[in-house]
């Protein structure tokens, strides 16, 4: 049995004890009052009945006889099952005589005999009024609730009085009787409420040990696990957002998997693609080091390729580190309202001397005037890349276009060109680091300017689309209006 378990049956057993206690002892002071109240009324309706009889039959006897001693033979047929009757002692109060007679042993006492609050209590009666009292335990050795109601003639006259005491010993045992019933009924209860706890406790802590294995899963690493707990209430509301955290950690896990793995990629291409430049560089000043090659012309030749692999060197680094600056999070670009026809021109007219060499026009298709917030530099350079790939790739003669097209709800620029077109299995890994188009090597560039043009369009929320096919290809950059304007 688990801690939880045995806490919420000690505590189930210590609630249930605790208002059975308190229920049983409002009970019990509620049937005590009751059942006292109501042997109380009994008493005075028996009491007042025995006084209505006995002031008819004293009225009948001859005048001066008003004294219980006197009319001792006239009474002494009623007084003989007067007990039986009354089911109580009953006593008979003279007026005149100040004698009290026991119905039960007819045997007569004085006023005198009794406790001076016995005495007090029997004058009230005969001065007229109705009482219940306990003050005659004493005298009658055991605990009792007496009544006393006066006997009254038919003129009003008081005649005497009449006693009825009643032992409270079966009250005590009325009582008594109700403790053990109540005591039987909590143990019962005590009996039934075990399983019922121990039920209620698995349903609370099967969930959370279900819920303790799959944290410590987590904490291990293992992702995969659910809890799969479905609860109206908060410990479902737990086990849903534990969950959910898995679920996270399970995606932060593979997009950690990824990045290394992409890191791994990019450090074996990174290498190759320095080593390439550096080894033909090293080979050639070795070869002019060790005097192997001497002739002039050799010599210049030599000369003209370490320069260009250290411009294509230079490229790579600066492209590298371009790419960090834009993948960090903390660079930040100079967004400013940008005519987009205007900046079309302005990279029509920069690129082209690189397109008249193969004979090549670029051609713009401009719509309506559109005005968008970006980073005038950072966009040129990203338009650039795509204008500067489709001219390296279109045959001689072609032309290039750079297309607009505004619709309600999205502006789109393309770069269309009438090269080769791409092969439809490298179009996925098209803009992954070092990808260099295979069919055209000696155009190839760093590998990079798509990658950094990804990244300027994720900086200014637009999206690359890429079309091609043999003779034709575009590369269009989506910008959606509704999104960036809501």
């Amino acid at each position: 049995m688990s801690k939880i378990s045995r806490r919420l049956m000690v505590y189930f057993t210590l609630a249930l004890l605790l208002l059975s206690l308190a229920l049983g002892s409002i009970f019990g002071v509620m049937f005590s009052s009751y059942t006292k109240k109501l042997h109380r009324q009994e008493l005075i309706t028996r009491a007042e009945n025995i006084s209505l009889s006995l002031g008819g039959l004293l009225e009948n006897h001859e005048k001066g006889q008003r004294s219980m001693q006197q009319m001792q033979g006239g009474l002494g047929a009623y007084l003989s099952f007067i007990d039986d009757i009354a089911m109580s002692d009953v006593w008979l109060i003279g007026m005149d005589d100040q004698m009290v007679t026991r119905a039960k042993e007819k045997k007569q006492l004085e006023f005198k005999e009794f406790p001076r609050d016995v005495e007090q209590l029997i004058e009230e009666v005969l001065t007229g009024k109705t009482l219940v009292s306990e003050n005659f335990s004493s005298v009658l050795h055991e605990a009792n609730l007496s009544v006393g109601v006066p006997i009254l003639g038919s003129d009003g006259q008081i005649l005497g009085g009449v006693f009825l005491h009643g032992p409270i010993e079966g009250l005590k045992e009325g009582r008594r009787s109700q403790f053990i019933l109540i005591a039987i009924s909590l143990g019962l209860a005590l009996l039934f409420s075990f399983p019922f706890a121990w039920v209620l406790s698995l349903r609370f802590t099967k969930p959370l040990n279900r819920m303790k294995k799959t944290a410590l899963g987590l904490a291990s690493g293992d992702y995969s696990l659910k809890n799969n707990i479905v609860q109206s209430d908060e410990i479902g509301e737990l086990a849903g957002v534990m969950d959910v955290l898995s679920l996270r950690l399970m995606e932060a896990k593979l997009e950690q998997e990824s990045r290394e793995e992409k890191r791994d990629v990019f450090l074996a291409n990174i290498s190759h693609e320095l080593r390439t430049p550096v080894t033909v560089i090293r080979s050639s000043l070795e070869a002019l080091c060790d005097g192997i090659v001497t002739q002039p012309e050799k010599t210049k030749e030599y000369h003209n390729q370490m320069l260009k692999e250290s411009i294509q060197l230079q490229r790579l680094v600066n492209d590298l580190l371009e790419l960090s600056k834009l993948q960090s999070t903390d660079f930040s670009m100079k967004k400013e309202p940008i005519a987009m026809g205007e900046l079309l021109l302005d990279i029509a007219r920069s690129m082209e001397s690189l397109a008249v060499k193969k004979d090549i026009h670029i051609l713009l298709e401009k719509t309506q005037p559109f005005v968008m917030e970006g980073d005038y530099g950072r966009l040129r350079q990203m338009i650039i890349v795509a204008l500067d790939n489709a001219i390296r790739f279109s045959p001689k003669g072609e032309d290039v276009f750079l297309k607009e097209e505004i619709s309600e709800d999205s502006y789109c620029l393309c770069v269309i060109d009438g090269g080769p077109g791409i092969p439809t299995e490298e179009l996925p890994y098209l803009f992954d680091r070092f990808h260099s188009r295979k069919e055209r090597e000696e155009n190839s560039g760093s590998g990079l300017g798509l990658t950094i043009a990804q990244e300027i369009a994720r900086r200014h929320a637009m999206k690359i689309e890429v079309e091609s096919i043999p003779g034709k290809t575009q590369v269009c950059f989506v910008y959606k209006l509704q999104e960036n304007h809501s």
